[in-house]
């Protein structure tokens, strides 16, 4: 989902795609931030220049060091406000926080989108986690790291092997039953 509002100008997957980590997905409309970004890259290179400018002529006392800490400090604040606009345009993607596979899209190009909304699921498949309860009674025979076999209407005849993962503290005062996530590799992303 989006960070700041804005109109999809372009989308970059397909429904059932595998992406890396960091794939730029959906593209907001950022043609204001680039037209700020050039103004503000030229203001930071005349900045630069006369930075330089000013370091050549203060041995020879035709400038003197307070103009050198004000052209110093020009430049450094012209480098920030490009930093910021980079900043904005960053927002302006929606990109993969994770390698995965991409759900259905949700989204249509010229569509605006507020920040939040969904443009589509990804999940990582290379681990699943399985999350079941037992009651309190069967506590003692958890353990981090212990096995877990496990089956799924999905897949009938085979069985899987976990690890717990991680235990609840908590007995659910309404069942008294136990949380339990368990942690499956799946290299075959099944």
């Amino acid at each position: 989902s989006p960070e700041v509002a804005g109109r999809i100008t372009a989308i970059r997957f397909t429904a059932g795609q595998r992406v890396g980590a960091g794939a730029v997905l959906v593209q907001l409309n950022n043609g204001p931030e680039r037209a700020d970004r050039a103004a503000a890259a030229a203001k930071a290179e005349f900045a630069r220049l006369q930075l330089a400018r000013t370091r050549e002529l203060v041995p020879g006392g035709a400038e003197s060091r307070e103009m050198l800490q004000q052209r110093q400090a020009e430049y450094q604040q012209a480098v920030a406000a490009v930093s910021q606009i980079d900043a904005r345009l960053a927002q302006k993607r929606v990109a993969a926080p994770f390698a995965g596979e991409v759900g259905v899209r949700r989204v249509n190009l010229g569509q605006y989108l507020n920040p939040g909304d969904a443009v589509a699921t990804l999940t990582s498949l290379d681990q699943l986690f399985v999350d079941f309860s037992v009651p309190q009674q069967e506590l003692s025979q958890l353990k981090l790291g212990g096995e877990v076999r496990l089956t799924s209407d999905a897949w009938p005849g085979r069985t899987f092997t976990a690890r717990v993962t991680a235990i609840e503290p908590r007995v659910a005062e309404d069942s008294r039953n136990i949380w339990v996530q368990g942690t499956l590799a799946n290299a075959d992303r099944t």
